[in-house]
């Protein structure tokens, strides 16, 4: 099997990047460094340079994906494809627009950092800020990376952060120096996930990163689903338990508040 075909089946260097990525949510550091550094000191991968990042993710298999989900024409997704989740055209009338985009977020790059370009206005549909380069195929063709070597250089950082400070900057920089913004003066915790919040941008870690850092879910905008912000350790935090589950074991109890 060839080194882009293994990339959408689960190897062993992705294995090493989802117990990076679960020791970094648990604050287990060392286990994070340890599997994080084993990711990059195989050599496998790169980190997307700035002139190739938007392209990138209208290509399969790029040089910075660890594991991504194979889709294609044939397995006919179309209205079930994240693009139609994030995007609505008024032009085209394709896509739902489930999922706009805060202006809290688009103010946060700079005008030079190439993931600013990510997000923008689609045409027929003004005012409205949508993500409209990441998964960018509206019939849902392009394969979705679950796991990519810029996340697992991110947790390094952080890991370092909490066990040798003094080279987490270094790593931490190694990101906006390939999307021309500036880089860091100083790693800290908030700067880490500033930043995760800027390469990591609809990939479905912003809530994890929030709640795992006890920052709760801050309202900043009028447009936001929820009237004022959500505290750490509220209750709304964590889902409801299913009846089916609780009726299949007397002894389990619902979560708090439900």
């Amino acid at each position: 099997m060839s080194d882009k075909s293994r990339k959408v089946f689960i190897s062993k260097t992705a294995v090493k990047a989802i117990e990076a990525r679960v020791a970094n949510y648990f604050k287990m550091y060392p286990k994070a460094l340890d599997a994080a550094k084993m990711i990059i000191d195989s050599e496998e991968y790169q980190i997307v340079p700035a002139d190739n990042f938007i392209k990138s993710w209208a290509a399969d298999r790029n040089s910075n994906s660890i594991f991504e989900l194979a889709f294609s024409a044939t397995d006919n997704i179309s209205i079930n494809g994240l693009a139609y989740i994030y995007r609505f055209s008024g032009s085209s009338g394709k896509g739902y627009g489930d999922i706009s985009v805060t202006e809290n977020l688009y103010t946060i790059y700079e005008d030079s950092d190439v993931r600013k370009d990510v997000i923008g206005e689609v045409p027929g549909n003004p005012g409205y800020i949508q993500n409209l380069k990441k998964y960018p195929d509206m019939n849902g063709y392009d394969n979705v990376v679950v796991i990519r070597y810029e996340e697992m250089v991110l947790i390094y950082a952080e890991a370092l952060l909490n066990t040798n400070p003094g080279e987490a900057l270094t790593w931490l920089n190694k990101i906006p120096e390939n999307r021309g913004a500036t880089p860091y003066t100083v790693a800290t915790l908030d700067n880490v996930i500033l930043e995760r919040r800027k390469e990591l941008a609809f990939e479905g870690f912003r809530f994890d990163d929030l709640v795992r850092t006890g920052r709760g879910i801050p309202k900043v905008e009028f447009d936001q689903n929820i009237e004022a912000s959500i505290p750490a350790g509220d209750y709304r935090l964590a889902y409801p338990i299913p009846k089916t589950e609780l009726d299949a074991n007397s002894n389990m109890v619902q979560n708090e508040g439900y």
